[in-house]
Order: structure tokens, then C-alpha cells, then sequence
């Protein structure tokens, strides 16, 4: 059974004002704003060769590592997005509200896409 999306949406709040608050507060503090959102970048580079290592693995084009150890890679590498994403939501003063807004409104017009290709 799937978890429903607000229990995984409420499970970030839980992260953002816990440990990972902490945690990007000292990174801020120890090397700045740019390194951070540059850090984030590459963050999501490397989640962007996962995924293309993973679907390459799944069509027979690539083999050096397991399915499941593809799968993993792409979880460490979302945990690492997640991160370095809400690093730069602390050094932006971006508050809790305004992302969950954001997922809200991003959520929103995804589905309308998705209705919209479905036909319904």
C-alpha cells in the first residue's frame, strides 16, 4: 500500500524543523549561500545519471552494477537533493509555509497535466 502523499509531505516537515534545520545551519555558517546552491546542483546531476544508469540497465544498454544497487543509487542520491534543496531553503529564508505551498501548487498543475493527457 502506498503512503499517502501528505503523510510524506508532514515526514519533511518533521526533517525540516529537526536535525536537518541543525545540520544547514552549520553548513551555511561554515561555507556560505553559493557553495550551497552549487553543491545542490551537482546534487542533482548526480540524481539525473542515476536515474539514466538505472533506465539504461532496465533496456540491456548498461551492467556494471545490480538493479538493486541502481535503485539504491537513485534513493542516496534523492536523500542528497533533499538536502542540499532545504540547505538553500534555510540560507534563502525560505519558511516551511511558502515550500509546502510551492509542493501544493506544483502538485496541482502536474495532475492538470496528467488529466489533461489522460483526457479526463
Amino acid at each position: 500500500m502506498e503512503e499517502h502523499p501528505n503523510r510524506i509531505i508532514r515526514g519533511y516537515t518533521i526533517m525540516i524543523n529537526g536535525f536537518l534545520i541543525q545540520l544547514g545551519l552549520r553548513a551555511l555558517s561554515m561555507h556560505g549561500r553559493a557553495p550551497l546552491m552549487l553543491k545542490c546542483s551537482e546534487e542533482c546531476g548526480e540524481l539525473s545519471q542515476a536515474i539514466s544508469k538505472y533506465l539504461c540497465t532496465e533496456a540491456g544498454m548498461y551492467s556494471d552494477k545490480t538493479m538493486g544497487e541502481l535503485r539504491q543509487d537513485i534513493i542516496d542520491e534523492m536523500a542528497d537533493v533533499i538536502i542540499t534543496s532545504l540547505n538553500i531553503r534555510l540560507s534563502m529564508d525560505i519558511t516551511p509555509r511558502e515550500l509546502e505551498e510551492a509542493v501544493h501548487r506544483k502538485a496541482l498543475r502536474f495532475e492538470e497535466k496528467m488529466d489533461k493527457v489522460s483526457g479526463t
